[in-house]
């Protein structure tokens, strides 16, 4: 109730605000028409000044010290989407630190888009009544962050998902996947990433990934896949604890298991799948790599 009495009032002050002359109780027209005002809050991320000036600078402070208030203070006319001397933008820095808040509040402060605005507000015109689900759905779309901002990467073409899944940020991921970002964004080197959830350990993120469709047979530069991955990595690195080789091996039959894993890739060098697992000398590995295959065989 609360929730459709907003949307309603949101429809109610956006009509006033872009001038529709909706009748007052007394049956005055305001006409309010604000248009230019709104154009010039809702500089969008192609703003013609993109130097990194003090107030940019406090900016960027603010947002890697995790102070939101500082941030919606120093915002007003400022690009939320410039970026700092690295090519992060503030959703890149509030990714990597996993602060939702933050998070949340530069997706949901993205303005609305005047064309938007139009083209709903013609329902009103044409006399068509709007229902609430119809307010909510105008809503959402127009208050959504173009995907091309979502998926922006930075100097190092590290997307602000890819920044969340390197530091273990499930909850981050999760809002950035369910608002547009690409799980399947390559960084310069071509992995994804469910690479770098995989190479991590991370199985709540690997989970997550590959339930929205991220490729488990996407290749790396050098053609590993994340299943390959993981596996080099159990191989080569002497750092791991044994519990930190648990998650991994435990990942590698996650995505072993799944179906449509394409076992006849091999790497630049030339390795299989279950090459690689037969380097990592565990028979849990190597076994359930086998089954896999053989039941692959038998299903063609």
């Amino acid at each position: 109730m609360k929730k459709s009495l907003f949307l309603a009032s949101l429809a109610v002050l956006t009509f006033n605000v872009l001038g529709m002359n909706i009748p007052n109780d007394q049956g005055e027209n305001p006409g309010n028409n604000t248009f230019q005002q709104i154009n010039e809050e809702n500089a969008g991320p192609n703003a013609q000044n993109t130097s990194i000036d003090n107030n940019l600078s406090a900016w960027f402070q603010a947002v890697k010290s995790d102070n939101l208030d500082e941030m919606k203070r120093l915002s007003q006319g400022l690009d939320i989407f410039s970026k700092d001397e690295d090519g992060n933008t503030a959703l890149h820095i509030a990714s990597a630190n996993g602060n939702l808040d933050i998070v949340k509040w530069i997706v949901g402060r993205y303005p609305v888009k005047s064309s938007d605005i139009v083209r709903f507000l013609s329902a009103y015109k044409n006399h068509v009544i709007l229902k609430n689900e119809d307010i909510e759905a105008w809503y959402n779309e127009a208050f959504h962050v173009p995907p091309e901002l979502i998926n922006t990467a930075n100097g190092k073409k590290k997307t602000p998902l890819y920044m969340a899944v390197e530091n273990g940020r499930l909850d981050v991921v999760q809002y950035l996947v369910e608002h547009g970002a690409n799980v399947n964004e390559r960084l310069g080197d071509d992995s994804t990433p469910l690479h770098v959830a995989a190479q991590n350990g991370d199985m709540d993120i690997v989970k997550y990934l590959v339930e929205h469709r991220a490729s488990i047979n996407a290749r790396d530069l050098f053609g590993y896949t994340p299943l390959m991955d993981v596996l080099k990595q159990m191989h080569i690195c002497n750092k791991h604890t044994p519990q930190e080789l648990k998650k991994r091996e435990n990942i590698a039959i996650y995505l072993a298991l799944l179906d449509g894993v394409d076992f006849g890739i091999k790497t630049t060098g030339g390795d299989t799948i279950l090459d690689l697992a037969r380097q990592t000398h565990r028979e849990d590995i190597i076994q359930a790599v086998k089954e896999a295959i053989a039941t692959r065989s038998t299903t063609k």
